[in-house]
């Protein structure tokens, strides 16, 4: 999300994975259905917090982080992901957000 429309410890959240990943291509959004679209689309993934997280939803599933923030933040990729790389890269920061 958008640095001026993300809670701030998901703002912290993203800006350590902006500075730990150095070929990191980046998009800012303000809206969470653009959001929604994109990774559907394979365009990558995305960091949410729980409240907005689309479990339910048939394309898209939750990567639960264990980050300390008052609220659950994890990644959103497609369900049936299959690039190697967006596989990987949840993984990490899986193990990554335990020591955050």
């Amino acid at each position: 999300m958008d640095n001026n429309r993300c809670p701030p410890k998901q703002l912290k959240l993203q800006e350590k994975i902006r500075k730990g990943v150095d070929d990191l291509d980046i998009s800012y959004v303000n809206d969470v259905e653009i959001v929604n679209l994109m990774v559907k689309a394979g365009l990558g993934i995305t960091v949410m917090p729980s409240f907005v997280a689309i479990e339910n939803c048939c394309e898209l599933k939750a990567v639960r982080l264990a980050y300390s923030a008052g609220l659950n933040y994890g990644l959103v990729c497609r369900k049936e992901e299959h690039d190697p790389l967006v596989l990987s890269f949840c993984h990490t920061m899986q193990e990554q957000a335990e020591s955050m």
